[in-house]
């Protein structure tokens, strides 16, 4: 999973402070240049519209627009969506770039939560939703990689959570396999491997590896 960003970044220069409100909601604080014309550029604070991410650089042309946006909702098949209608998924199949290597199985290739939005657990809903469509398709999946600092970070608290809450499920059992643990979670072998070993689940003894069950994780 790589992160989202242009060619290249470049910071604002120090003495220049931009803020941006997406959507009519939160102001956030601008760290990086981006290829809008001059005149959003040169103004304090801009207004992005939520569904159609066209800019303003002024409230009252925001305003106008959202009343006459053509687009109220993502352009995309709604396939998901809470019972009380907080929270709704959309699929969205993009024209400009093709998965350049399908056969690696990658569920997830970018994930993105706006500043504003962030530490509220959506990352980590996202890459579950990731492994429930894996789960549909009846496949193991595994992130793009190279995976960026945060995401290795939000990716290694799912699998934990994961691996744990399998092996809790399977306490009493003396039978526990790397494949079996892969298809009922449809995490890919070589992250649960990976994460087994950094967290001391996976021993050897007599010249073969263990994993270490529910029981015998306090002994």
């Amino acid at each position: 999973m790589k992160e989202m960003e242009v060619d290249k970044k470049v910071n604002l220069p120090k003495d220049k402070e931009q803020w941006v409100n997406f959507g009519g909601e939160s102001d956030i604080k601008v760290l990086y240049e981006s290829p809008y014309p001059d005149d959003i550029k040169s103004v304090p604070l801009f207004f992005i519209c939520a569904y159609c991410l066209k800019p303003f650089s002024e409230q009252s042309s925001f305003f106008v627009h959202q009343d006459c946006c053509p687009r109220i909702a993502p352009p995309g098949r709604e396939i998901y969506r809470e019972s009380d209608s907080s929270l709704s998924f959309f699929e969205v199949d993009g024209a400009v770039e093709r998965e350049k290597n399908p056969s690696r199985n990658n569920n997830l290739s970018c994930l993105l939560t706006i500043p504003n939005e962030q530490r509220n657990g959506y990352g980590h809903l996202l890459i579950d939703m990731s492994y429930q469509l894996s789960s549909i398709e009846r496949k193991v999946g595994s992130p793009e990689h190279p995976l960026s600092d945060l995401g290795l970070f939000a990716y290694r608290k799912y699998w934990k959570s994961c691996i744990l809450c399998y092996l809790r499920s399977r306490k009493d059992s003396t039978n526990i396999s790397i494949k079996s643990m892969s298809l009922h979670t449809r995490i890919h072998p070589t992250d649960i491997v990976n994460e087994l070993m950094r967290n001391n689940l996976l021993v050897m003894k007599d010249g073969n590896y263990f994993i270490k069950t529910w029981n015998s994780m306090d002994t």
